[in-house]
């Protein structure tokens, strides 16, 4: 059966609650275009200011049902209840223990803190479920090959591993596109690499009449793959050209592979009618610098992507994301056993933690507010 959408309103936030039917289908609903999200405090000490969160980079839930919303312009954690009642604020700008210095940032919960990894300080940060800073991990600065790796994303894995996330950088004007994942190993002192994902940059050209230096532009169609980590023993790598899914697991000395299945669908081609308006925008934009600026495209993506997100359930089910189409995006969910099925969900919906049949996340309403999204999936009776 599918039951009746629920709309919370409480003092501290609006959140909706959407289920979707037993085929992933979302149950159509009129209000949600309209929901914004305004939190106002209503702690006894600040009674009746309001907080606008500024831009939210992720939301994750406690296993009370508490919500943890990482806010990337004021570098701060705004914790709620299950109910939407605002509770607190965790962390503040800084670079002191227990304080995030600016985006990018990412957030995972693992079974017993909430973890915020500041790439700027190439560290982690770890909370408890209650908001109470629990202890910073600063990362080891590592080389790959003759160059130095980009501010990385590190999480502690089994049998003394280190998953490293290396982001695609401009670096003296000699852009990587690519996001490299690696594993390292302090016990074995060695570096392995597990994948290389196509970022969906241009890299360009730009030549402002006087010399030409090589830049980067943003497009839209999407990753060439995507990563996930669960717990400290699974990382899961996409490849969204080839159609791949594969699980590593780190139960013994050395990372081995546990799964492989595939996606369905085929990765096309790209060509340069695909990545016309991102090459317009750019030029705009160095055009307000100097109007003399001309851009030619050195490197585009190579193909259009079937999958540009990951990231696991915490009952450990697999959800591979297929960039948006139109208002709705296309997610296929790998049970731990089983087949897989595919939910769809509003495009401007954007998945950032699955608990239980809640889906939680956050987008922009029609005047660009931020706000947190929680959906509930309804299970057949």
């Amino acid at each position: 059966c599918v039951r009746s959408f629920h709309r919370f309103l409480h003092a501290g936030v609006s959140l909706l609650l959407l289920p979707l039917a037993a085929n992933g289908q979302p149950v159509a609903n009129p209000v949600v275009r309209n929901v914004r999200l305004v939190v106002t405090v209503d702690d006894g000490e600040r009674s009746g200011g309001s907080y606008l969160l500024a831009s939210i980079a992720s939301v994750v839930a406690t296993p009370a049902g508490d919500l943890f919303v990482l806010d990337r312009t004021d570098s701060d954690i705004k914790v709620f209840t299950r109910q939407g009642r605002y509770l607190r604020t965790v962390a503040r700008r800084g670079s002191g223990p227990g304080e995030l210095s600016g985006p990018p940032f990412t957030m995972l919960r693992t079974d017993s803190a909430i973890v915020v990894t500041d790439i700027m300080l190439r560290r982690n940060v770890y909370f408890g479920f209650d908001g109470k800073h629990l202890r910073t991990l600063s990362h080891a600065r590592e080389t790959s090959g003759n160059q130095l790796s980009a501010p990385q994303t590190t999480l502690p894995m089994r049998k003394g591993w280190a998953l490293r996330i290396s982001p695609p950088q401009s670096v003296d004007f000699n852009p990587d596109p690519f996001s490299h994942v690696m594993v390292h190993s302090s016990v074995q002192a060695r570096t392995d690499t597990l994948a290389r994902i196509r970022s969906d940059i241009l890299i360009i050209d730009r030549n402002n009449g006087k010399k030409i230096r090589r830049d980067i532009a943003s497009t839209t169609v999407g990753d060439g793959g995507a990563w996930a980590a669960y717990a400290d023993s699974l990382v899961v790598l996409v490849d969204g050209y080839e159609g791949t899914v594969r699980w590593v697991d780190f139960e013994t000395g050395v990372p081995r592979m546990r799964r492989t299945e595939r996606l369905a669908g085929v990765s096309v081609p790209t060509t340069m009618k695909d990545f016309e308006g991102a090459k317009d925008a750019a030029l705009r934009a160095w055009r307000k610098i100097n109007p003399q600026t001309e851009i030619t495209v050195v490197e585009m993506p190579p193909r259009h992507t079937l999958a540009d997100r990951a990231l696991f359930s915490d009952d450990a089910s697999l959800w591979v994301g297929a960039p948006p189409k139109g208002d709705s995006s296309t997610w296929t969910v790998f049970p731990r056993s089983g087949p897989s099925f595919a939910v769809v969900l509003p495009a401007q919906f954007h998945l950032t933690y699955i608990q239980g049949n809640r889906l939680y996340g956050h987008g922009v309403g029609p005047d660009d507010t931020p706000q947190v999204f929680v959906y509930e999936r309804a299970v057949r009776q």
